[in-house]
């Protein structure tokens, strides 16, 4: 995960020991430790419960500790969109948190307005991404195909390594458009 400055959309700036715990909390995150994730933004929040990074990764971190943490995760996600709604990172958050418990209109609806804030950062590609899956997962290869090739634009082989062994794609891999973008 890559730290964003914040201090650009008017927030203060955070302390070490806020950053410090943030950044291992995002850390946590995409170890999959998500226990550990929520604890860290957790102690990032008591420091400063005005920092809206730590909310949205402590949302998804407990969208994915759990199975059954749809709406608390959501209630902090949205909070933190209501506290910076310009935060692509956090609508890319909400994208996942419903592609993740399967709302599929949701998801794309989020992924769609964090790709509109035209914020180029490291989610953007994956916002594309999350949008192929869920058509992957329905069925629709030709979108699925479709939002697949803009993610690719952005980070080639990352993206198409991930694509290869996608199980969202289970339902489109023998498409003859979706092994064309595959084998390409």
């Amino acid at each position: 995960m890559v730290w964003i400055d914040h201090a650009a959309h008017g927030a203060q700036t955070p302390s070490a020991e806020v950053r410090y715990w943030y950044r291992e909390g995002s850390i946590a995150f995409s170890e999959h430790r998500y226990l550990a994730a929520i604890d860290d933004e957790n102690r990032a929040i008591s420091e400063n419960p005005a920092f809206e990074p730590a909310y949205t990764v402590k949302g998804i971190a407990l969208a994915y500790a759990y199975n059954d943490s749809y709406n608390a995760a959501m209630l902090i996600l949205r909070q933190a969109i209501t506290m910076d709604p310009y935060d692509g990172y956090g609508w890319f958050n909400i994208g996942l948190c419903n592609e993740r418990y399967g709302f599929f209109g949701q998801g794309i609806a989020a992924y769609e307005h964090a790709i509109h804030l035209r914020q180029r950062a490291w989610w953007l590609p994956w916002a594309y991404y999350g949008i192929a899956c869920i058509y992957g997962r329905e069925g629709d290869a030709e979108l699925a195909v479709n939002y697949l090739k803009v993610a690719l634009k952005y980070d080639h082989k990352t993206i198409l390594n991930a694509a290869r062994s996608e199980q969202d794609f289970a339902p489109v891999r023998d498409s003859p458009q979706f092994k064309d973008l595959i084998n390409s």
